[in-house]
């Protein structure tokens, strides 16, 4: 039996998050006996997923770190070191700001490249970087239209592979069971609960958040709020909500590894970013079978459902409160297949991009 060609995925770190989400949930679902998943990552710390890649059979290499004022005059070497020592036949880079280096070197030791974007936000700094992506890429992905513009320019536009972040369906649908486990679990059994998934990062737009949960408090005093995630910005969230008083209805659960229990016990899912690319954990949300309303900054192909409602962030935090105010009575309700048929499910999304490598 001839051995699998081994894919190198080049990412930040397999911490939790939704680009890491989405290359497990491919690398779960992938037929690893024809493609095998291989690591480039810019951190010396363990990650979340790092035992699961080395039991799935990945490899995970620390030779490259994040791009700062100190490193940028000698990245592309740092990079050339690499795949001079390492050959891979396909190399998938998942991050903008290196991706012109590591693919540039990718390219100069004989790799077909693929650079894929996850987001729809970037800064001046970015948008200088992002300039010569195509120009090393044998092939664009993005999540989104949006997402693909801001990565590879409207020039790109018609150049990209739509991809769609994915996810287990079935792990995923609402269980009546598990609400009340984890309401009973929270001691929150007979209230109005909304919730938040995403790293505490400027992009998620918390602050916002916890001034529309203030202003729900004051309509609806048996209501709590559920955050999921870690970060930069957690402490300085917890001190908004201690300043705001609220601090006993808001419930910080860290990074967690088993968000789809959660999901079941949201009345509500809000989602204010600033800007996304097609985050995962609307999707998520929406086979859940949840309600959710997300600022109007978030691409419209993110509503795969009716479940997604739009809403401006010129809004005041009162508006948004009655908004979410206004679905208080809403169900969960079966979503999968709507979910499968727009190709979300991993198991499709997989097959999918095994047959992209395998073509290469």
């Amino acid at each position: 039996m001839s051995e699998p060609i081994r894919v190198l995925q080049v990412i930040g770190s397999m911490n939790r998050g939704g680009s890491e989400n989405f290359i497990m949930n491919i690398y779960r679902n992938i037929d690893r006996s024809k493609v095998q998943f291989d690591f480039l990552v810019c951190t010396k710390e363990k990650a979340a997923f790092d035992d699961e890649i080395v039991s799935l059979g990945g490899k995970i290499f620390r030779e490259i770190s994040y791009l700062n004022s100190k490193n940028i005059l000698i990245y592309q070497s740092l990079c050339d070191n690499f795949f001079e020592k390492h050959h891979y036949k396909i190399v998938h880079c998942h991050m903008g700001s290196v991706a012109q280096f590591v693919l540039r070197a990718a390219k100069k030791n004989g790799a077909v490249t693929v650079s894929h974007s996850h987001s729809a936000g970037s800064s001046l700094r970015d948008r200088i970087l992002y300039i010569p992506i195509s120009k090393h890429s044998d092939y664009l992905m993005a999540c989104s239209e949006e997402a693909a513009v801001t990565r590879f320019g409207k020039e790109n536009i018609n150049n990209y592979k739509l991809v769609n972040n994915c996810l287990d369906v079935k792990k995923f649908s609402f269980d009546i069971n598990k609400r009340n486990e984890i309401r009973k679990q929270l001691n929150i059994q007979n209230q109005f609960v909304i919730g938040h998934i995403g790293n505490f990062l400027y992009p998620k737009n918390h602050s916002f958040l916890i001034d529309v949960f203030s202003e729900i408090l004051k309509i609806k005093p048996d209501s709590y709020l559920l955050l999921a995630g870690g970060g930069e910005l957690e402490n300085d969230i917890k001190e908004k909500c201690a300043v705001l008083n609220i601090s006993d209805r808001v419930i910080f659960l860290g990074v967690i590894n088993n968000t789809n229990d959660y999901l079941n016990a949201f009345d509500v899912f809000v989602f204010p970013s600033h800007f996304e690319g097609l985050p995962l954990s609307v999707v998520e949300a929406q086979t859940n079978g949840v309600k959710c309303l997300l600022s109007d900054n978030i691409s419209k192909q993110t509503a795969v459902t009716d479940l997604v409602e739009f809403y401006s962030l010129d809004n005041s935090a009162a508006d948004w409160a009655k908004k979410i105010l206004s679905y208080k009575n809403y169900e969960h309700k079966d979503t999968s297949s709507q979910i499968k048929n727009a190709g979300y499910d991993a198991s499709r999304q997989a097959k999918e991009l095994e047959e992209f490598y395998l073509s290469l």
